[in-house]
């Protein structure tokens, strides 16, 4: 049987909130539609969503850090300080323009077919979204220290994030040796990446008949 919509007055009110579940799947097309086409228009891809954050972290560091000379916070260096300002800044502000811009960005879709237009503005905070998520993995991943200066009670916990093993096995290669190798905390990492590549193969596989109505 087919839902039937009935139109009169008032009714939408009444729904609206019904309807912004039963429309969740255009939510996920819209969203998805928004990545696609924000990663496929720069060179570097998702790279971009690490660098941005960055090279604005480098600029702010050298204006105000060092011309204008002004203290951090405590005793943490001035650049992590900044960083850990900018990256919500970037989350809030990415999301405000995108938001702003999706209703028009959409007007085809919107003049045309009904469904709850709140859907569109947040399909577009998915974007900033990724961006933070993406960026804060940096930061919490042994990129720019090594994993050791973690307490040992939390460093199996730690190695939930399966790109630990991977940079640690990887400096253990290249520095001969030199850099600790955490057994335990390898083979939790290699486990957890074992289970998302086949969680990530399942759900490829379940989706990809949909993948030529959707793209």
């Amino acid at each position: 049987m087919q839902d039937v919509i009935v139109i009169e007055a008032g009714r939408r009110e009444r729904n609206y909130w019904l309807d912004l579940w039963r429309y969740r799947e255009l939510f996920r097309v819209l969203a998805w539609r928004d990545l696609s086409v924000r990663y496929k228009q720069t060179v570097i891809g998702l790279l971009w969503a690490l660098i941005r954050p960055v090279l604005s972290m480098l600029v702010l560091t050298i204006i105000f850090g060092r011309i204008a000379r002004l203290p951090s916070d405590g005793t943490a260096p001035y650049p992590l300080m900044v960083l850990a300002g900018i990256l919500p800044w970037t989350f809030f502000s990415t999301g405000l323009s995108e938001a702003s811009n999706s209703l028009i960005n959409n007007a085809n879709l919107i003049s045309k077919v009904y469904f709850p237009r709140l859907i569109v503005p947040t399909a577009t905070v998915v974007v900033a979204l990724v961006d933070f998520i993406v960026q804060f993995g940096l930061y919490v991943s042994p990129v720019g220290f090594s994993s050791s200066v973690v307490p040992e009670q939390w460093r199996l916990l730690y190695s939930l994030n399966p790109m630990v093993g991977v940079i640690d096995g990887f400096r253990w290669c290249i520095l001969g040796g030199q850099s600790e190798l955490y057994a335990p905390a390898l083979a939790m990492s290699i486990g957890v990446t074992a289970f998302l590549l086949w969680f990530g193969v399942r759900r490829f596989r379940m989706m990809e008949k949909s993948f030529a109505d959707l793209i």
